[in-house]
């Protein structure tokens, strides 16, 4: 069966056997087989319908895998930073490279430790931050303005946005975490040109106004 599989991994595979022993059917099934039948207790409608069903199964297989692909590429190739974290604990199941660049970190680094690294300290490093606490408690939520913490001691504004899936059973939170920095730069830089120019402009010693298209005055200098 083993065999069969690595040459063939697109074959449904049956196994007929003649001994009537389930663990020989177990094992052939944790091998790869889609199911197996005792040759003395088969007829021609029951191996039909294994058929079709062992087909319908391995289908299904690919289908899932080809998907579970496509995420795992997404998720890696993100640009964003990408966590998920268990909803419970707040342990770091999985990361993406983006996010490892982001706070300068390997993913050996941040799996498997409290979401707390990701974040400035707020007390008791093994404890839930309150941002992940609320996050849990609402769900998916919209995107909201938060900071992460590099290893260097950078604080890094951020946008998170939340979603909350279920996988195995258990609810985790999935993070993107989009950086900020160049936009809150770049408001910064608005924000000082605007005081700048209204220091200017009520600097000048003679009377200045500012008048609208409808001849309404706006402002004057001081």
């Amino acid at each position: 069966v083993r065999s069969l599989t690595g040459q063939f991994p697109a074959l449904p595979i049956i196994v007929l056997t003649g001994m009537d022993d389930d663990r020989i059917g177990i094992e052939a099934i944790r091998l790869g087989a889609q199911d197996y039948h005792v040759k003395g207790a088969i007829n021609t409608g029951l191996i039909g319908r294994t058929i079709g069903y062992a087909v319908e199964r391995k289908l299904a297989k690919r289908n899932l895998e080809a998907s579970e692909e496509r995420y795992r590429r997404l998720f890696e190739d993100a640009l964003d930073g990408m966590a998920l974290a268990d909803a419970e604990t707040g342990i770091i199941k999985d990361c993406n490279q983006a996010l490892c660049r982001m706070v300068e970190r390997g993913k050996d680094e941040l799996v498997g430790r409290p979401q707390s690294i990701l974040h400035p300290p707020e007390g008791d490093a093994a404890k839930l931050t309150r941002s992940f606490e609320e996050h849990r408690s609402q769900g998916s939520s919209m995107p909201s303005e938060d900071r992460l913490l590099s290893k260097s001691g950078r604080a890094i504004p951020v946008e998170i946005q939340v979603t909350r899936v279920r996988l195995d059973g258990r609810d985790f939170l999935t993070g993107v975490f989009r950086d900020m920095t160049e936009r809150k730069r770049a408001e910064e830089t608005i924000v000082r040109a605007k005081e700048e120019w209204e220091r200017t402009f009520d600097a000048v010693p003679d009377l200045i106004a500012l008048i609208d298209t409808d001849f309404r005055v706006t402002r004057v200098n001081r």
